[in-house]
């Protein structure tokens, strides 16, 4: 009885796992995401505020702030082109990249004039868009 046991069991194991294997049950794939970080502030008295929530993705910040964010993406390697950042509206939020080393992830972000637009980010694998609110000086 043992020896037939012994016989059936990676039989059964390895049918089991074609089982789940043929009806579905690969793990899904989670979404990929690409994102924005500040990675400085603002001055006293000004502000520079940045949301990576679920369901909103939002900077605000005061006109004539300046401020530096990075780009990161969860893109499966090897990656191609770095992210791309795109303002809907140049007369509300400027924007350059920072020429630092070959990933060219490193922005410098102003507003300019009171209003709202958006930045989109682009990744090979993800797009990303951020809705922003430039506020006037006190």
């Amino acid at each position: 009885m043992k020896a037939l046991i012994t016989r059936l069991v990676p039989h059964a194991v390895f049918a089991l796992l074609a089982l789940v294997t043929a009806s579905g049950c690969v793990p899904a794939e989670r979404p990929k995401h690409v994102t924005m970080y500040p990675t400085s502030g603002a001055p006293p008295a000004r502000r520079v505020e940045l949301k990576n929530e679920e369901t909103l993705h939002a900077v605000t910040v005061t006109s004539g702030v300046a401020f530096a964010i990075s780009i990161s993406d969860d893109c499966p390697y090897p990656k191609g082109a770095p992210p791309t950042l795109t303002i809907a509206d140049p007369s509300v939020l400027g924007g350059r990249l920072l020429a630092r080393g070959t990933a060219k992830t490193d922005w410098v972000l102003w507003g300019i004039a009171p209003g709202k637009t958006t930045v989109t980010l682009r990744a090979e694998c993800a797009s990303q868009t951020y809705d922003v609110t430039v506020v006037a000086q006190r």
